[in-house]
Order: C-alpha cells, then structure tokens, then sequence
C-alpha cells in the first residue's frame, strides 16, 4: 500500500462523520444511508477550548496505570526484542496477568485488570494455548479457561479499512483493559518500514480505536541486527517516534539444559516513556516441557526477578558463605579450575576473610553442581574441575 492509498481510506473513514450524524452506531444501524460501513467512535477531527478540555479530562475516572510503574491505562505502545528472545512469553504473561490481576512478570502489580483482545500472528492456536496455561499455572490460577482473553490468531491488516472495521466492532463489544497486536511486521502489510508517513498512517488507526474505548495498546515488534540497546534497536521507522511506552529486551544470556531441555533466558528490560521514570529490570525466563518428546505436553513456564549485578552472591539466595565465595571465583575467572586453584583466588578474594580448606571447597562445589550452578569435569589425573555455568555472570542462581 502506498502513502496515498493510506491517506485515502483515513479519509475515507471520515467520511461517515457529518452534521447531525451521532459519530459511532451499532452494526445494525450501518449502511443504510449507503455510507461506508467503518465503526469508528468518533469524528477523525474534534475541537475543544480550553476550559472545555480542562472540564472533559476532569471529569473522567481518576487514571490507572494498567502495569504500575511502566505502562499507563491509557497508553500505547511497543515491545521490542531480538528473533526468538521471548517477545511472545513477555507478551503473554502480561495478558494473563491483566485478565485475572496480580503483577506482570511478578513486579509491576496490574491496576487496571480487565478484558484482553489480542490478536496473534505467530505460533498457531496450539503453541499459544500451551503458553497461556502454562503462564496461568505459574501464577497459580487453577481455571484459566474462564480468563477474559479474547484470541484472534491472525495479525490483522491495520491499514485495510475492512480489517479496522472488525477491530472497532470487538473493542466496542468487550472495552478491553488491554489491546494486544502480535507483531507489527505482519499487521503493517503493504507499508514500508523504512517510512516514517506511512508507519505512522498504519498504527494511527488502530491507536484512535483504542483510545476510544479506553484500552491500553501493546503491539509487539523485532530489534534490527545494529548494537547497542534501548529504543534505537526497534526496526525501521515510525515504531520509536510513534509509541508512549517503548519496552526493549536484550538477551544476556541463554542456556538449554542437555537432559531436561528446559530453556533458560536472561533478558534486561528497558522501560521508558513519556510519562514514566525510566525502568532497567532483568529477568531470568525459564520454559521446559513436561514431556519434551510430545508437543501436546503441557509447558512448565517462570519467570523470576533477577536483583542487581552481583546476583550470584547475593543475600537472598539462601547459600552458604563459604559456597557463595567458591562460586564468586568461578564466575571471575570464566574458566575451568581445580580444587588448588578455586582455593588460590578463594585467598586473595576482597572478603578479607582468609582462605579456605580443601574439605570445604569440595564440599561447596558439590553444592554448586548439585543446583545447577556449576558444572564439572574430570581434569588432568583425574583430578575434578570446575566451572560457572554458562552465563552465570548475568544470570546469578538463575541458570
């Protein structure tokens, strides 16, 4: 689709505003007076004074965020992450967690919990049912059948005039919480990227019908193959420019365990907006199957907070001192170790706590293999080795 087919169906959509016509109708009220059949609430243009917009906005309910801090009610906006990062497991914690209330991802609590339309284009109906009960049971919600998530499992075309006719028809029919379009290069068929105009003409329209029955709009979109992080990693134009809330995941570090299968993902959250404080989280995603064999298995799926940078000797985690400085001068030196040589940098470590004793060491890197934090090795002589397991310095006791 071009720029100027694009501004033809806006107009086009303005065309069943005039004088004397109430704005929106019911589907049974289209048509008759043989203008275009497009539900849109209101008309494309609204003028206001000031003391009338003062009053309009005054009026209304006091504002929610609808994920506190980082997402406001009212706001739209995107998820960007790179190919295969996760996007759809983020996507879907945030669904179940608006529709049946707690906290998305654990954090931040849902304010506004309420119904959930989304429409996704990636997967089939299969793997995302696996998903959704899978994120429903580690939030322990036993019925999750019952969860006002209304599924569309296509992208739909945001600048086809038919497509955005359906879509304001569902939105006025259930008032959703949350809009969600899964994922963007699918939904802007016939635009291009690299466009701004014609981006912005293709997420205009979806971003007015949400506004109108006041949902929060995610739309979910790929990280270009550039470096660095935050907003400047969304592909293309018109995405960054356009959204009030931009989330960017990075993948840290990923790790497949060789017998379970169970996949774990360390992924940094960048939040920032117009009208939230800018928000870094990471995270440590974990999905297996209960079966990895049968892909009718139910998915095992969690997700878990990951606090700071030292998060492999932090308080919390429950370990031994002792334990916790072995695994420290693992993680330093990135490579494999024996008995003596843990015990070399256990000596000279910033504890000031001396060293330890072989007994011990032993006893603490048995501990350590025994959760998964480390791995080990028979080395030269038989003599064991050890090291941290694969992107343990971002992951902590997540991986």
């Amino acid at each position: 689709m071009t720029l100027n087919e694009a501004q033809k169906i806006l107009a086009e959509v303005g065309q069943i505003i005039d004088d004397g016509d109430p704005g929106w109708q019911p589907v049974e009220e289209r048509g008759r007076s043989g203008k275009p059949v497009v539900s849109i609430f209101a008309p494309p243009l609204v003028f206001h004074t000031l003391g009338e917009l003062i009053d309009i906005v005054a009026n209304r309910p006091a504002p929610k965020f609808l994920a506190s801090p980082i997402w406001p009610g009212d706001a739209y906006g995107v998820l960007g992450a790179e190919m295969k990062a996760g996007k759809t497991w983020l996507v879907s914690d945030l669904m179940v967690t608006t529709a049946h209330g707690g906290a998305w991802l654990g954090k931040f609590p849902i304010e506004r919990s309420g119904t959930v339309v989304a429409f996704l284009g990636e997967g089939g109906d299969r793997k995302m049912l696996r998903r959704i009960a899978a994120v429903a049971d580690f939030y322990d919600i036993v019925e999750h059948r019952s969860l006002p998530i209304v599924l569309c499992l296509r992208a739909p075309h945001l600048s086809d005039e038919q497509h955005l006719a359906v879509i304001a028809d569902k939105l006025d029919e259930v008032r959703p919480s949350l809009t969600v379009i899964d994922p963007l290069y699918l939904a802007a068929k016939g635009a291009q990227g690299s466009q701004l105009y014609e981006m912005g003409a293709v997420l205009e329209g979806i971003q007015t019908l949400c506004q109108q029955v006041g949902s929060a709009l995610l739309v979910s979109h790929h990280h270009n193959r550039q470096k660095g992080q935050g907003m400047g990693r969304l592909s293309g134009a018109g995405p960054a420019e356009w959204g009030r809330v931009i989330v960017s995941a990075d993948v840290k570090s990923s790790r497949t365990d060789d017998e379970t299968k169970e996949t774990a993902v360390v992924l940094e959250l960048v939040f920032v907006g117009d009208e939230i404080p800018e928000t870094t989280l990471t995270i440590c995603r974990r999905v297996r199957a209960v079966d990895p064999d049968d892909l009718a298995s139910a998915l095992v799926y969690s997700v878990e907070v990951l606090e700071g940078d030292a998060l492999a000797t932090s308080a919390p985690d429950g370990m031994r001192p002792a334990h916790r400085r072995v695994l420290q001068a693992l993680i330093d030196a990135s490579e494999w170790l024996d008995k003596v040589q843990i015990g070399n940098r256990v000596a000279v470590d910033s504890t000031g706590l001396g060293g330890l004793k072989v007994r011990t060491i032993l006893d603490a890197t048995r501990a350590l293999v025994q959760s998964g934090r480390v791995e080990s090795r028979s080395g030269t002589g038989n003599a064991f080795q050890w090291r941290a397991t694969s992107g343990r310095q971002e992951a902590g006791k997540c991986l």
